[in-house]
Formats: C-alpha cells, sequence, structure tokens
C-alpha cells in the first residue's frame, strides 16, 4: 500500500515538469514512473548500483522508437543534446533527399558526399521535449496516454445555450410565455383533423409544471385557458372555408324583384343637366 501512494506521488510530481527527457516521456507514456531503477551488477568490476528501469517497462520500446523517430524526421519539437565524446560506432549515414538508392550502391562514403550526411545519435536523456508539445504530438497520432491526459481535464461538450425567455434563471423568466413558445413549438406537426385548441391544452395540462406553470402536476385553469388563447393559431375554429363554389355548380343571381330595381336605381350616378334624375 506505501508503495503504490509513493508511487502515486511520485507520478504526480511528474506533471510540475515543463519539459520531459525523451526517455522519461517513453516511460510516462506507458504509465509508469520514471523515478523507478533497478538494480544492476556489473561483474567486471564486481559492483551493483542503481539505474532508470526503461526497457523493464512494458510498451517502452514501442513508445521510445516512436518519440526518436518523430523527433529525427522534425514531427516532433526538442532540444537535442549530443554526447561531448565521438564515437565512430555512434555514426550513421543519412541519405539526402532526392537521391535515389541505386546511385550510390557501391560507391564509398567518400565518393557520396553530397549525397549522404552523418548523423549521430543524440543522447536521449539528455534530449527534451516541452510538455505541450509532446501532447500536440500525441494527439496528432490519436493517442491519448492517461498520464497526459487525465479524465478530469477532459473539457465536456458545451450545453448548447439556453434562449433567454426560455431560461428559468433569468431576470424577466415569463412562466406562461415559456410554456406557450415550448407548447407552440411542440405542436408544430399537430395532424390537421386535430382539434387545435384540445390539443394546446392536453399539451400544456402535461408539460406546464416543468415550465413553473402550476404544481403537483395540475396547471390552474385560468393560466391553461390564457396559454391556450396565446398559442391558437386557429382562432376562428371551424373547418377551413373554400370560397364561393360549394356544391360545382356555378352560383346564379336571383331574379330582379321590385324592390331590388329600385335600389339599383338608386345607385345610378346622376351627370347629366338636362337628365331628369330617376324617380325615386
Amino acid at each position: 500500500m506505501t508503495r503504490e501512494f509513493d508511487k502515486a506521488i511520485s507520478m504526480e510530481m511528474w506533471r510540475l515538469a515543463d519539459e520531459l527527457s525523451v526517455v522519461d516521456a517513453a516511460i510516462l507514456i506507458t504509465g509508469n514512473d520514471p523515478s523507478a531503477k533497478h538494480t544492476v551488477h556489473d561483474i567486471e568490476v564486481d559492483m551493483s548500483y542503481l539505474e532508470q528501469t526503461t526497457t523493464g517497462h512494458k510498451g517502452f520500446d514501442a513508445a521510445f522508437n516512436a518519440l526518436r523517430n518523430a523527433i529525427l524526421a522534425n514531427k516532433l519539437r526538442a532540444r537535442v543534446v549530443f554526447p561531448v565524446d565521438v564515437d565512430p560506432a555512434g555514426l550513421r549515414a543519412v541519405m539526402r533527399a532526392g537521391w535515389p538508392v541505386s546511385d550510390l550502391s557501391g560507391q564509398l562514403l567518400s565518393q557520396c558526399a553530397d549525397a549522404v550526411v552523418l548523423q549521430r545519435e543524440p543522447d536521449w536523456k539528455q534530449t527534451t521535449v516541452e510538455v505541450e508539445e509532446l501532447k500536440r504530438w500525441l494527439r496528432s497520432r490519436n493517442s491519448r496516454p492517461p498520464f497526459f491526459f487525465p479524465l478530469n481535464d477532459i473539457q465536456p461538450k458545451p450545453r448548447p445555450k439556453v434562449r433567454d425567455y426560455m431560461d428559468p434563471s433569468h431576470l424577466r423568466y415569463s412562466a406562461k410565455l415559456a410554456c406557450a413558445v415550448a407548447a407552440w413549438e411542440a405542436l408544430s406537426d399537430l395532424p390537421k383533423n386535430r382539434p387545435t385548441i384540445k390539443a394546446i391544452r392536453d399539451w400544456v395540462t402535461r408539460h406546464g409544471e416543468r415550465y413553473r406553470v402550476g404544481s403537483g402536476g395540475k396547471v390552474p385553469e385560468n393560466a391553461l385557458e390564457q396559454i391556450a388563447k396565446v398559442v391558437n393559431w386557429k382562432p376562428a375554429g371551424g373547418a377551413p372555408k373554400t370560397g364561393g363554389q360549394v356544391s360545382g355548380k356555378p352560383t346564379q343571381d336571383p331574379p330582379d324583384t321590385a324592390e331590388s330595381v329600385r335600389q339599383k336605381q338608386k345607385m345610378q350616378p346622376f351627370d347629366g343637366e338636362d337628365e331628369e334624375p330617376p324617380f325615386l
């Protein structure tokens, strides 16, 4: 129990680092503690000493090689440090871009200096990478190790903004207004043959309490009536009117009567000076 606690404390302290060595970063990617060490015995001098555990961590080789290759390919920015001593065995020939391998086959290194550059292996325990840059590269690889991306750091998806008039915490919130708007939106697909006012009343009765209209599952009758009048988009009621011809036959004017003739005569204009007005 104490060992696990000590590891948790040590791992938490590693979060304070702005930069990490490539070796330490690879260990943290695997979810292990870079502070862990193991005993190594040197048989030549018959001595034992502590050494940082690296390949002993499961997944270390894969993580380290991915970091190493990304840095050498300039896909991950790092502060590269080289060892002071020059070891010819630590040099490797890297072909410059644009040179086909077939042109270099069988040639000595001195004969193809323009095509090949000698590259030394950096000291990966001293070469460092910034944590934010490392996280950027990890995201580009669609990899989110828990140490660098803890669950409590994952930002929740932003909630859609509530319209002011639908927000109960708003200073000018109106329960009846919010309920009326919600009912109008909810009944947009109401069948034409269904009575509109009844559908509105039924919806408000079921959902009114959600918008603070009524309580205990009941909506006051006066509030129900007011909301229904506001929401109702068919205040005239009844079936929709279709216009003049109902039976399909053209309508005919009724025959003239004595009274209708007198009415028509009254409506005729009187313009001429010599013309007598019609008999009234």
